[in-house]
């Protein structure tokens, strides 16, 4: 059986629990070789290597300096095959840390199920395809996802993992 990995009643990320000040968890992921960027208004982007894929962004999700979520987006991919691929591997692994899913939804919301490459990618891009798989823990859930992200360059697609702490999440609604 799987372990949730937690500390002190919070769920973790890269060993850290997801709470206090986005600037404390952004202190302890440098000594990961993570590197952190600054954007706006309190926002933070922060780059490294998450299980194993370089050149990961992490944001870190925080409401009146009390973080209760963080995001991350995997390198952008340019094929299905890529996308799939790293779905795939991190299911492995959050299987293995977490225990068994408690959903896992995998499908196209097409009439004709997509069957190229790009076709899956327009599917992504349209939001007409489903691929998400989330776990949960007494301290947290994580989700993780293939998703399309809007940027300057146009949509581009990444696999997403949310780690979300109970705790801090519930607090936040009040």
């Amino acid at each position: 059986m799987a372990t949730a990995q937690t500390k002190g009643g919070h769920l973790l990320f890269e060993g850290y629990p997801i709470d206090g000040p986005v600037s404390a968890l952004e202190a302890s992921l440098s000594g990961k070789g993570y590197s952190s960027c600054k954007v706006g208004t309190g926002a933070y982007y922060i780059i490294g290597t998450y299980e194993g894929y370089e050149n990961s962004m992490v944001t870190p999700l925080a409401e009146k300096d009390c973080m209760y979520a963080v995001n991350v987006c995997l390198p952008i991919q340019k094929t299905w095959a890529a996308l799939e691929k790293q779905y795939k591997a991190l299911k492995v692994k959050m299987e293995a840390r977490y225990g068994k899913p408690v959903e896992c939804v995998e499908r196209f919301k097409t009439s004709v199920p997509p069957t190229t490459d790009e076709q899956k990618l327009v599917s992504i891009a349209k939001q007409e395809c489903e691929y998400t798989t989330s776990y949960d823990t007494p301290e947290g859930n994580v989700m993780i996802s293939i998703t399309n992200v809007n940027g300057s360059l146009g949509i581009s697609f990444c696999v997403e993992v949310l780690y979300v702490d109970k705790a801090n999440y519930k607090r936040l609604l009040g």
